[in-house]
């Protein structure tokens, strides 16, 4: 819209035409869709020579300063461990639907993949590619609104108001409005505990925003009719019985503990004699990345035998993680209390019940 209007302006309105029917040629070949209709509005406003569009002055409400960088995503520590097939598979479901739902419990590595998922395709948006952490937004009880939230967008943009004293803005339109003429990728983390302003920002985003899409994680789906939902899997663990070195490779949740604890402690190797004893806790802990991170940064203080025998006691044990890691990510504990925090209390009373099912239920025990 931009380009339109100062083509236009600078008295080249063949230029702004062709300028408005390559971005319809596009948009129809690579996705199948149609210009919003601000665009549509400002192609007819140019084939009537509309006297409001030789006005060099811009609407406040539209002015923006864009910062220079593209993306805000950086590399994920280490590798990223037997998620390669999911990976391409959410790359495609990113193209194909253009809203994508990472879902899965906490710790089960969510955060780790969409940022994965993001870098591969990056190139492919022009506009950026940005990372939104509504982990740290303040507002546990889901009160956000969908203009708070879209405030936030558009600071992780770098985009601001020129004029600071206009109140008359809505932010959600402002990012709308900036949002519309580009091809971007949105990646909002966390969203589980503001799920009612990300539905209430998303949907509208994507109907205005032809070249917008998003990628989100949350502990539960958007249920919007156009996403796709991806549920984040534990990594594969060892099979029962066998606790060979090499049959033990093969284990994704074997891998990520061995990377973990050898880049804590070089002494560490996986042999005949520690294999047994990390196949055991990858099963305890179920595949679970984080409690399997968590346990690695351990070996170098316990050894992988001491470890292993005291991980009954795993709350107190899996602690200290990662200092760069959230808050909620540093213990296996934290990652609970965040988890059950959002539950409200009838959903906390049935989990209670519920958890007298040591090794799970079929959904006639717990209906009884």
């Amino acid at each position: 819209a931009a380009q339109m209007r100062a083509l236009y302006q600078a008295d080249r309105p063949a230029e702004a035409l062709d300028s408005f029917a390559e971005f319809r040629r596009s948009l129809d070949e690579e996705l199948g869709l149609t210009p919003g209709p601000a665009l549509v509005e400002l192609q007819r406003a140019i084939l009537r020579h509309d006297p409001q569009l030789a006005r060099r002055e811009p609407d406040p409400a539209a002015v923006v300063t864009v910062a220079r960088a593209r993306t805000n995503l950086s590399a994920p520590a280490g590798n990223l461990i037997g998620r390669g097939d999911a990976l391409a598979e959410v790359r495609r479901l990113l193209f194909e639907r253009r809203l994508v739902t990472l879902t899965g419990p906490g710790g089960v590595g969510k955060t780790r993949m969409a940022v994965a998922a993001a870098e591969g395709v990056a190139a492919e948006f022009p506009d950026g590619a940005w990372l939104v952490e509504l982990a740290r937004t303040d507002a546990a009880d889901g009160s956000m609104d969908p203009r708070d939230l879209a405030e936030l967008v558009l600071g992780v943009l770098g985009i601001r108001e020129s004029v600071p004293d206009d109140r008359t803005d809505d932010p959600v339109r402002r990012l709308a409005g900036v949002l519309a003429p580009q091809r971007v990728l949105l990646v909002l983390d966390n969203c589980e505990h503001v799920l009612d302003a990300v539905v209430r920002l998303v949907g509208p985003l994507l109907d205005s925003a032809p070249g917008l899409h998003v990628l989100t994680t949350s502990q539960e789906s958007l249920r919007l009719t156009r996403e796709a939902v991806w549920p984040v899997l534990p990594l594969e663990l060892p099979p029962p019985g066998q606790d060979g070195v090499e049959e033990l490779r093969a284990s994704s949740a074997v891998q990520l503990f061995a990377e973990r604890a050898a880049a804590g402690d070089p002494a560490f190797v996986l042999d005949d004699t520690t294999a047994p004893m990390i196949a055991e806790m990858c099963r305890r802990l179920d595949g679970l990345p984080l409690a399997l991170e968590l346990a690695a940064t351990r070996v170098r203080a316990l050894g992988v035998r001491e470890l292993h025998d005291r991980l009954d006691d795993r709350f107190r044990l899996l602690t200290g993680g990662y200092r760069d890691a959230p808050r909620r990510h540093r213990t296996l504990q934290a990652t609970i209390d965040w988890s059950w925090s959002l539950l409200d209390p009838r959903e906390q009373s049935v989990l209670r019940r519920l958890a007298v099912f040591a090794d799970g239920c079929c959904l006639e025990a717990a209906e009884e």
